[in-house]
């Protein structure tokens, strides 16, 4: 394995497949995800049990249903969704490597592509679509919106989750019926009601920093310094941006309009 006391990597694409590499080998990093999120999905998003019970239990997923999980990076929690409901699923994320060890797993009722969600399009309809803290590397969000479109139905729910943490220009944004994302998804042709999660981000946050402190030497004893330094530094940032007036974490849940 390359020295962990620096990125060996070049690209901001290279260094995720890094980390997900040393989150996948990591024996410290389930304990980690346990006493954060209440469950161990490998998880690099903030979603704790509460809110990922909530999303499961909006999905209404039965074995007869599908969903597609948009940026499923390790595929742990569309596995988990998969286990819960008996549905059947399709994970797609950036990362070939990740997506590749997946392939080899051969899940049963679940798929995996390796895929650029911002050139991404399916010709086959789902029943839920999820972008779980993954709306963030949308780079043309209009575009990938009416491609999602084009793969659900009058009984199709769209489920997202998405935080912001940097200033706005305008503070009437701050409110959920009037996000960047909200005001997009009516011009896109959506309707969408939300759930306010601010308080479990701002919970969860708190516990990353003091679990990281907890685990650091674990960590750097079996070779997982970078993945570390990488949590340690983002949560150091995201503990002082919580404090601010425009930090929002909500969940949209998303159909298409009649």
């Amino acid at each position: 394995m390359s020295s962990n006391k620096e990125w060996p990597m070049d690209t901001r694409q290279q260094r995720f497949d890094f980390i997900l590499t040393q989150i996948h080998s990591s024996n410290t990093y389930p304990k980690f995800c346990n006493e954060v999120h209440g469950v161990d999905l490998s998880q690099l998003n903030m979603i704790d049990a509460e809110q990922l019970q909530t999303i499961i239990n909006l999905s209404e997923l039965t074995h007869k249903k599908t969903f597609l999980d948009v940026g499923c990076g390790v595929g742990q929690l569309t596995k988990y969704i998969q286990s819960c409901t008996g549905a059947s699923g399709l994970g797609v994320d950036l990362s070939e490597q990740m997506i590749t060890a997946l392939k080899t797993e051969n899940q049963r009722n679940l798929e995996f592509m390796q895929a650029d969600i911002n050139d991404f399009s399916i010709k086959r309809i789902f029943d839920v679509i999820f972008f779980m803290d993954s709306w963030y590397f949308i780079t043309d969000q209009t575009a990938v919106l009416m491609h999602m479109k084009q793969s659900m139905n009058l009984n199709s729910v769209m489920l997202i989750t998405l935080s912001n943490y940097k200033p706005l220009d305008d503070m009437e944004k701050f409110h959920m019926q009037k996000t960047n994302l909200a005001q997009l998804l009516d011009k896109c042709g959506f309707t969408f009601e939300t759930i306010d999660f601010t308080n479990n981000d701002k919970i969860l946050w708190k516990q990353v920093k003091r679990s990281l402190d907890k685990y650091k030497k674990a960590f750097i004893s079996e070779g997982c310094e970078i993945l570390h330094q990488v949590r340690a530094t983002e949560s150091d940032l995201k503990n002082t941006e919580i404090t601010n007036p425009y930090h929002y974490r909500y969940l949209y849940i998303v159909k298409v309009k009649r």
